[in-house]
């Protein structure tokens, strides 16, 4: 049975020894916390950090000695015999240096950490958990970590960057090669502090200059709490997901079914050209056909097959027509499912999608109260052309590292609290992006990363603390020096700390500017100062973009380092305070980022978790340093990650919904992206309730269902939603929309959709020539009355048609004169709704059997 272990007690582990002649030995310490189900950390008393096995510990009591371990180093000091106690005064020392700055536990490249055991020879051996010996076969030296040979030379140098010290202080080397690479590092590093780097700027043939620091401590968001809300929606009544979709929704029902219903002649025929109309939209069919749309990932199949009603297995068939929309209905939706948001202008190549980017920012910029972190990424609607180099579109980008890389892109902006996309931008190509504002003076990288920013947090004056922020660093930079020279690394830490606590308590009060984060494709000097000129922070990644930034320098000081080592200089350029920090990720990474001096201090914040399996495949976490900036950055930086993957996998309405026109296939992103923005306002609003414990295709599937239920009943629409009774005038304001009933809508359709007083011209159509075996060369083209059809139901063939609306229609009966007499419109305050409903009563005729007749 597993030893009861907790924070606190004393514990011990076996330490193996290989010499026959020696025991085994146990290795003591204190438990500092559980780090996993069956894992402990545990700070052991030679100054080690590590993780341990429950059952590898053994319960000791309080009064156990200090250290039993005979431990010695390459120069002979802290030399212990078996059975002696460590004096107090050294192992306090060790655990300030050991544990404070240079926590073995969190060096990135320590996987199997060593034991240090004596030795009959004069080198040490370095035993693994299981014994063996860790040197080399060829009895080269250990290796550290990062590539290079530890030397036992190393051991003897000078850690003072290289200068002999003439001083009776004696110097630290840890015991372990990875921690001494780490411990060299830094040392490294900071007999640079001082240093000027120069940057050569070829472009305006100007340069930068950048001074080596130590840190830096300024943090705005020391004490700032990152929260969001949502404008004009209760979470304290009762509520549903098709609630918060609806409040989300770009535009409104009422629009839709407006603006689906009165398409122009030329957007008519190029959707309907080749299939058929059986007339105008009903709110309860829009609905329905939204939950269709939604809902269709989690049923078993795909575009038509949606309407299956036989099913070979257990799982019942979808069929989808039990809903009330056929395949055929549904199908005619579908073609006019793009314009529902309306058509933009006629010179705009993107004007049938267009019109729901607006509408999307719109209603993020009314109801999304975000916090203030704001990441920056790309999003793509996949779309792969099979006749035509864009197949539709004016354009379609390549981006290889995407999952789906061919489509759509657009440029996003996303609450770093929520998730919930706050703006697109649509990119329509190099040529057509020249145009685009701050383009001429930026670039465009640098344009497109400000006009996002600004477009969701306007641009503010710069205040006096944010334009002369040096004082205060500076000023904590010597007393962290003073305080290192007289307690150590850790006192001045501390020091640091509650230096940073006292300046955010100062400005508790004032209002925390926006923080941009982003990429290395929005990532540069240049945006980060533009940034820093509209009063707010950025921390971006530097890759390709790195013109005025210190890279080289970055790659060639962290050349060696082992993860976890960063190194910091500061700048100001145009008036704006800079930070750029050279991050060692790993062995093979070193990671540039630029900042603004205030989004974050450089101190060593919350570590980064890496678990890695070792060599008997047991999964195992090392914790690797970074500082409260760059934890800062990749706490929120993948969010639009997070919001893709839900979107294009674990929903996948794209997937779902086979097509061929490219504007329906953006019209189910938009909806996709809308779905999982509410599925996110749950999470965070209301992680408790049973709509955030479904996964997102089981969220989608309910969601769907409520959308239905809604159309069933329109009088439980969100106010926002709402149609108005068909015979009520114009509402308050003149905002009401009067929605004609069905009969209504589809003699509207059949009488002409275009507004009363125009000028209807009765026109024959053309002969046609036969086939070659025809008795007559020529015969009377003729097409299905649109009245007779649609609302009498009857089949009644005419060659004649309106010129004007393009309507075929009967001479020889009533059906001419209806459609002069009564065209109808869907706008408010309309006066020939009520005159069609009255000539539908007066004609209606249950014909259904009729002969078919020919006019």
């Amino acid at each position: 049975m597993a030893p009861v272990v907790q924070p606190g007690k004393r514990v011990s582990t076996l330490v193996k020894v290989t010499r026959e002649d020696d025991e085994d030995a146990r290795r003591f310490g204190t438990v500092v916390k559980a780090v996993g189900k069956r894992l402990w950390e545990v700070v052991y008393d030679d100054g080690h950090r590590l993780v341990a096995d429950v059952g590898k510990l053994r319960i000791e009591n309080d009064d156990t000695p200090a250290a039993r371990v005979t431990t010695t180093t390459h120069d002979g000091t802290n030399y212990v015999e078996e059975g002696d106690d460590v004096d107090a005064d050294a192992a306090e020392e060790d655990d300030v240096l050991n544990l404070d700055k240079y926590d073995l536990a969190h060096d990135d490249d320590l996987e199997d950490l060593p034991v240090l055991v004596d030795s009959d020879d004069d080198d040490d051996e370095y035993l693994d958990d299981d014994g063996d010996d860790a040197d080399d076969d060829d009895g080269d030296d250990a290796d550290d970590g990062d590539g290079d040979d530890a030397e036992d030379d190393d051991a003897d140098k000078d850690f003072d960057g290289g200068a002999d010290d003439d001083d009776d202080q004696e110097d630290y080397a840890p015991e372990n090669p990875h921690a001494l690479a780490r411990y060299l590092a830094d040392v490294k590093i900071a007999a640079m502090e001082g240093d000027i780097i120069t940057v050569e700027n070829k472009s305006s043939k100007t340069s930068d200059e950048w001074e080596v620091i130590a840190n830096a401590y300024e943090d705005a968001y020391a004490a700032a709490e990152l929260m969001a809300t949502i404008k004009g929606f209760s979470w304290h009544t009762r509520w549903t997901a098709a609630e918060v979709f609806l409040h989300l929704l770009p535009g409104t029902l009422t629009d839709m079914v407006k603006n689906i219903n009165t398409l122009s002649r030329d957007d008519f025929d190029l959707v309907h050209r080749n299939t058929r109309w059986s007339g105008p939209v009903t709110p309860k069919e829009l609905l329905t056909f939204f939950a269709i749309i939604i809902s269709a990932p989690a049923m078993d199949g795909k575009g038509k097959a949606l309407w299956e009603t036989f099913s070979e297995g257990m799982s019942p068939a979808p069929d989808m027509g039990r809903w009330g929309l056929s395949k055929t209905r549904f199908e005619e939706i579908r073609g006019r499912a793009s314009y529902a948001w309306g058509v933009g202008a006629e010179d705009d190549a993107w004007r049938r999608f267009r019109p729901f980017v607006e509408a999307f920012n719109q209603r993020r910029a009314e109801v999304v109260e975000h916090g203030y972190l704001l990441p920056l990424d790309e999003s793509m609607s996949a779309w792969k052309p099979r006749t035509t180099k864009t197949g539709g579109l004016p354009n379609i980008s390549f981006i290889k590292r995407k999952p789906k890389p061919l489509g759509t892109e657009f440029k996003c902006v996303a609450d770093g609290a929520t998730g919930i996309m706050l703006r697109l931008e649509i990119q329509e190509g190099k040529e057509a992006m020249a145009n685009a504002a701050h383009v001429k003076e930026l670039g465009a990288t640098a344009a497109c990363t400000l006009r996002l920013a600004e477009a969701v947090a306007p641009p503010v004056e710069l205040g006096a603390q944010r334009q002369a922020p040096t004082t205060q660093d500076v000023a904590m930079l010597a007393h962290f020096e003073i305080s290192a020279r007289e307690g150590g690394f850790a006192a001045a830490a501390a020091a640091a700390d509650d230096a940073a606590d006292d300046a955010a308590t100062d400005d508790a009060d004032a209002p925390v500017p926006p923080l941009v984060v982003a990429d290395s494709w929005f990532g540069s000097v240049k945006a980060c100062v533009a940034l820093g000129k509209q009063g707010k922070h950025a921390i971006m990644m530097v890759k390709t973009a790195h013109a005025r930034y210190p890279k080289g320098f970055m790659e060639e000081a962290l050349e060696d380092a082992p993860g976890g080592t960063q190194c910091v200089c500061r700048t100001v350029i145009e008036g704006i305070p800079l930070i750029a920090i050279g991050y060692r990720y790993n062995r093979k990474t070193v990671l540039c980022f630029v900042a603004t001096n205030g989004a974050g201090a450089s101190t060593y914040g919350k570590p980064y978790v890496a678990t890695y399996t070792d060599r008997f495949g047991n999964v195992r976490v090392r914790y690797v340093d970074r500082g409260v900036v760059i934890a800062r950055f990749f706490s929120r930086s993948n969010v639009i990650d997070a919001h893709n993957h839900r979107r294009q996998h674990e929903l996948g309405l794209e997937s779902a919904w086979i097509t061929k026109d490219p504007y329906f296939r953006l019209a189910t992103t938009g909806i996709g992206m809308n779905v999982v923005d509410s599925e996110l306002a749950i999470i965070y609003f209301k992680p408790l309730s049973r709509y955030a414990k479904m996964t997102t295709t089981k969220f989608a599937d309910v969601l769907g269902f409520e959308l239905w239920r809604l159309g069933q009943d329109l009088t439980k629409l969100p106010d926002r939603h709402k149609f108005a009774p068909e015979n009520a005038a114009a509402g308050a304001g003149g905002t009401a929309v009067v929605v004609p009933s069905v009969d209504t809508l589809r003699a509207i359709a059949a009488t002409g959709r275009l507004s009363a007083g125009l000028e209807h011209k009765p026109c024959k159509y053309p002969m046609k020539a036969s086939g070659p075996k025809a008795k007559n060369p020529f015969y009377q083209e003729q097409h299905m009355c649109a009245w007779c059809s649609r609302i009498d139901r009857v089949r009644t063939m005419t060659s004649y048609y309106c010129e004007q609306c393009a309507v075929p229609l009967c001479r020889n009966k009533k059906c001419w004169d209806k459609h002069v007499n009564y065209p109808g419109t869907l706008f408010a305050g309309s006066s020939n709704a009520s005159a069609v409903a009255t000539a539908l009563a007066e004609n209606a005729k249950g014909g259904s059997n009729k002969r078919r007749k020919t006019a």
